[in-house]
């Protein structure tokens, strides 16, 4: 999986229900970008974990992405625009665990 640009060179969105554990395993250590209208900084993939089988009725089973950047500035709870070099942009909901000197850690879930 390649990200892909449109003509104006801007990162294409990645469709989320397609995405499974292992197209984020061998990124942990990666930066994701984010950028809002006040910031730019990466994230780093810390960590990709199993959360079970997939329910009934489902073909992805659900899994966990933890992201470690600098204690300043915090992300709020919210859905954030993340830019990877090879997934591409993707639009994730990230939820704050931990703000401990010296990184803040979040998490988004994939069910």
């Amino acid at each position: 999986m390649s990200a892909a640009s449109n003509a104006s060179g801007d990162v294409a969105s990645v469709c989320l229900s397609e995405l499974r554990i292992e197209n984020f395993a061998p990124r942990v250590g990666d930066p994701f970008r984010i950028a809002d209208a006040d910031r730019e900084f990466d994230l780093r993939l810390e960590s990709v974990d199993s959360l079970g089988a997939a329910p009934p009725g489902l073909s992805r089973a659900p899994f966990s992405l933890v992201f470690s950047a600098s204690a300043t500035p915090v992300l709020s709870q919210g859905q954030y625009a993340l830019d990877h070099a090879e997934l591409g942009r993707l639009e994730l909901f990230l939820v704050p665990i931990s703000s401990a000197d010296p990184l803040s850690r979040y998490e988004a879930v994939f069910a």
